[in-house]
């Protein structure tokens, strides 16, 4: 592949021409040269190492399409390592489409707040400036989107509870009047109580899924407390999944260290470990079991947040059950298909039948889409 071609290539995927399978490939290729992959690919970065795995590669005995090379060049990667999250497609000859009645968009920036008092604000419909000043509590909305809370120190009465609410097919980024920065996936629950800064310590309570980078403070440590487990900071990066349905509560450290603890008896559960110290790159599970660590695959824990799905020989299942979410949509499995696993990169930006298309190129498994629902069959 010479220079025209890589140039070529990159241009088209930032034109939006690509084809599904370059596309995806491409997606899944800079992903994993970048932990924070986004935007445009950077031409001189991808013809860089393209030509370095093309060295490598046995010369073909006759032309070979672009799409043949680029795939032998994935396969490369995928053998030492750079290529793990290739998504891995034997593309069904017959290259059935999915029945499809009305296609379903992706979700997006859409979370409601509600106040100690009462009062809900819609951020999906609100303006921007300032959305709420009562109760000691100033919430503001940038042109960006992103909500800002502060206390007001000259309110007479002090804060009482927000809860910020994201529905499937939402997320949304806020940041505390501490400085907190807290992304919220789809379907999740946030609740502060706000306190001054003379407070011993900051706390929140968690349902589903959200990414922390708090701000340090040694002096008051912050605490996210979800239904089974409580994580004390001073100020660190950790993203924590606990949804009801996952059956399980994962805490990944990026930055800092983190302690967590078993917070309420779980059924079952002997004790066997209630305590964890992680640190970075490390990954808690907390199960029946009590708390169990492992080393954390960081791509993957922070794919949601980074605008991908990332799927490491995951069960069809607990892939459903992130798509279900992301686009507000049911699942019902006719044939037992619960366990078939996948490994693979899609963007979250894509519509649901692109998605589904492309799990369905496996040749192993058919959706078929009817309204919100989606049936999965061999």
């Amino acid at each position: 592949m010479n220079k025209e071609e890589v140039f070529e290539l990159v241009k088209r995927y930032n034109e939006g021409k690509c084809t599904e399978q370059e596309q995806s490939l491409l997606e899944t290729w800079y992903v994993n040269q970048s932990p924070a992959a986004a935007g445009d690919i950077a031409e001189f970065k991808l013809e860089q190492d393209l030509h370095d795995i093309f060295c490598a590669l046995p010369k073909p005995g006759g032309k070979m399409k672009l799409w043949h090379r680029i795939a032998a060049a994935a396969a490369v990667l995928l053998v030492i390592g750079a290529g793990y999250f290739y998504i891995e497609r034997k593309v069904a000859e017959n290259k059935d489409q999915i029945y499809v009645r009305s296609d379903i968009k992706p979700g997006g920036n859409k979370a409601v707040i509600t106040l100690g008092n009462g009062k809900t604000i819609d951020l999906n419909k609100s303006g921007t400036g300032v959305l709420s000043h009562e109760a000691g509590l100033l919430i503001t909305k940038t042109a960006d989107g992103q909500v800002i809370c502060k206390l007001d120190p000259h309110a007479a009465k002090e804060s009482s509870l927000m809860t910020i609410t994201t529905p499937r097919g939402g997320a949304y980024m806020l940041e505390l009047p501490d400085g907190t920065r807290v992304w919220l996936n789809a379907a999740s629950s946030l609740q502060y109580l706000p306190a001054g800064v003379k407070a011993a310590e900051r706390r929140v309570t968690l349902q589903g899924e959200a990414y922390f980078e708090v701000a340090k403070d040694k002096t008051r440590p912050f605490f996210v407390e979800t239904a089974h487990q409580v994580v004390k900071v001073l100020g660190t990066h950790f993203n924590v999944s606990a949804y009801d349905e996952d059956l399980s509560t994962r805490t990944t450290l990026f930055e800092g260290a983190v302690l967590v603890h078993l917070s309420k008896p779980i059924p079952g559960n002997r004790y066997i470990a209630s305590e964890a110290r992680l640190v970075p790159g490390q990954q808690s599970l907390l199960t029946e079991a009590g708390i169990k660590l492992g080393v954390a695959d960081l791509k993957e824990a922070l794919a949601w947040k980074n605008g991908y799905f990332i799927f490491n020989e995951e069960t069809l299942c607990s892939i459903m059950q992130k798509v279900s979410r992301w686009y507000n949509i049911d699942v019902v499995f006719k044939d037992h298909l619960e366990k078939t696993s996948f490994i693979g990169v899609i963007s979250r930006s894509k519509n649901l039948a692109s998605v589904l298309q492309l799990l369905q190129e496996t040749g192993n498994v058919h959706f078929k889409m009817e309204g919100r629902s989606v049936i999965i069959m061999k």
